[in-house]
């Protein structure tokens, strides 16, 4: 996060692990940013799409979406499906 430049918007899912950490560096480095949970209680298993497709559609046509998936990181993956589709750069970074 600390190399981009200052007029990105660092959009997050709230989830534990590298979300969590984009987050809280977002918040020490005083980084716009905008963050969004899962509505599991109201949308049950549809609640980590919503909130995906949440996600995709404030970055929007053209934005980077920068992802550090595991290879059984469902939620991830279908984020990096739905920005493709959305027109968005998909990069997948390797967790050193």
């Amino acid at each position: 996060i600390s190399a981009t430049p200052a007029d990105v918007v660092i959009v997050v899912g709230c989830a534990y692990g590298i979300d969590r950490q984009a987050l809280e560096t977002a918040i020490e480095q005083d980084r716009f940013f905008v963050a969004f949970s899962a509505e599991w209680e109201r949308l049950g298993k549809a609640a980590g799409g919503a909130r995906n497709q949440r996600m995709v559609d404030v970055a929007g046509s053209g934005s980077v979406c920068l992802a550090c998936p595991c290879a059984d990181s469902r939620g991830t993956w279908d984020c990096l499906r739905r920005a493709k589709e959305a027109g968005l750069k998909p990069h997948v970074a390797k967790i050193a």
